[in-house]
Parts: C-alpha cells; structure tokens; sequence
C-alpha cells in the first residue's frame, strides 16, 4: 500500500490533499529554497523513516534528527569490486573485467582482493597488459581500504522514527560513496516506507 502525506489543503473546499512519497524529487537553490525544510515536513507528516548524510562540514539543516552509525557492508564478489572502481574513477571497467574476477577469486575481504591483487602483480610480465591493469587495482585498493579499515562501522543499520542522519564528514568521498552505496542496497532489499536523501 502507498503511503499518503498531507500536503495541505485545498483553497476554497478545504479539502486534504495527499500526495505519494514515490518518485519524489525536492529541487531547489541552496540555503535559499527551503528543501530541508520541505522533506523534514513531509517526513514528520508521513510518520516514515528516512537516512540523510552529512558529507560536509555544517551542511545538515535538519533541526530534528537522530544521528546514526555509519553502516557499511562489505563485499569482495567481482560485480562488486568492478562497481566500485566505476563510480570511484568514473571509467567502464569491462575491458578489465576478467582481471578483476581473477583478483575476487576466493576473497572474502577487500583486503583479500588487495593481497590477490598484489600477488597477481608479481607474478604478471613486466610491461603487459595484466601488469598495468594490476597496477590500477593495486594503487585503487591502497587508496581506499585503509580508509575502511580506520573507520568504525556499525554492520547494523537501525532507524528511528523521523530524519536520521550519519555524518560522514571524517572520510574521502571515495568511502562517503562506497557508504551510501551499501546503506541504498541494504534499504532496498530491507526496508519499506523509507526515504533516502542523496547528498
């Protein structure tokens, strides 16, 4: 069943007018459109659980949130791993794609597939291709997993009523990514009635 929020009234009638929370885009100029203010009301209205990120300094606006964990679940398969490094460098990886399934082979860990990574560099021939493609994924691994190593991430994503919001200000954009990524999988599979806002 859809979930109806009140939007307002009807001028004249007086009638409620509900409106459908799917598909919803709140657009607008920052700091002068009133956004924040908009999904904070309709969130409260709905009576539904949403997750923001605070990915900057002083750029939450909400003025009633519950701060949570960062969640972050973390996977080693290829489709995976070969994801990652397209939204991190902002490439097509299918040219590199057998090299990538090779280093996922029988990793259960992004530091698995580092170490796979770093064995097959050694074992690859100087100035080929698998050389230089290893090299890619070596200097890519190395960038982010001391990063996600550092970090305390809970491996439980529980929601309270109303905004809740994980600050992700003490890590690159690189992991803020990989976070939001693994908290969009998790909701879509898990939850209902819930509104994720994109940063």
């Amino acid at each position: 069943m859809t979930k109806k929020i009140l939007l307002g009234f009807e001028v004249g009638s007086g009638k409620p007018v509900y409106m459908s929370l799917h598909h919803l885009i709140v657009t607008g100029l920052t700091q002068k459109s009133g956004k924040t203010t908009t999904l904070e009301a309709l969130i409260s209205r709905g009576g539904i659980k949403a997750i923001a990120f605070k990915t900057k300094r002083g750029e939450i606006g909400f003025t009633r949130y519950h701060e949570i964990s960062p969640y972050f679940k973390e996977r080693s398969d290829w489709q995976y791993v070969e994801s990652l490094i397209e939204a991190t460098l902002r490439e097509d990886q299918r040219f590199n794609r057998s090299w990538i399934i090779k280093a996922c082979r029988g990793a259960k860990t992004l530091r698995d597939v580092h170490r796979n990574v770093q064995e097959l560099l050694r074992e690859a021939r100087k100035d080929s291709l698998a050389e230089g493609v290893y090299t890619n994924l070596n200097e890519y691994l190395k960038l982010v997993i001391p990063q996600l190593e550092k970090f305390k991430f809970s491996d439980k994503l529980e929601l309270t009523d109303g905004v809740n919001v994980m600050d992700l200000t003490e890590v690159s954009r690189e992991v803020q990514a990989l976070v939001i990524r693994s908290v969009m999988e998790y909701a879509i599979s898990n939850l209902e009635n819930t509104v994720i806002i994109i940063p």
